[in-house]
């Protein structure tokens, strides 16, 4: 007898149970707050490979909202810069 799989939902979910969001892909945090002790756990696995001497992959820079799973990620991009904006 097999047994089918059936298809990931858009509420996939990716190793460790995280929830991922159906658009990015990314790992999606419930709010702000689980989103910044993600980054900071992050930071500080960095800051000790560092001191270590040892190499590291980490290069998340800051979290956002997301409008699409209205939840929070994490990305290495920098954030905007509102100031080159022109008011219209």
């Amino acid at each position: 007898m097999t047994v089918r799989r059936e298809k990931r939902s858009p509420r996939a979910r990716r190793r460790g149970g995280a929830p991922v969001c159906a658009v990015s892909g990314k790992i999606r945090y419930r709010d702000g707050h689980q989103a910044a002790l993600a980054l900071k756990g992050l930071r500080r696995r960095a800051a000790r490979a560092d001191l270590d001497g040892a190499q590291h992959s980490v290069r998340v820079r800051r979290k956002y909202f997301c409008g699409s799973c209205g939840g929070w990620h994490l990305t290495r991009q920098p954030p905007p810069t509102w100031g080159d904006q022109v008011a219209v």
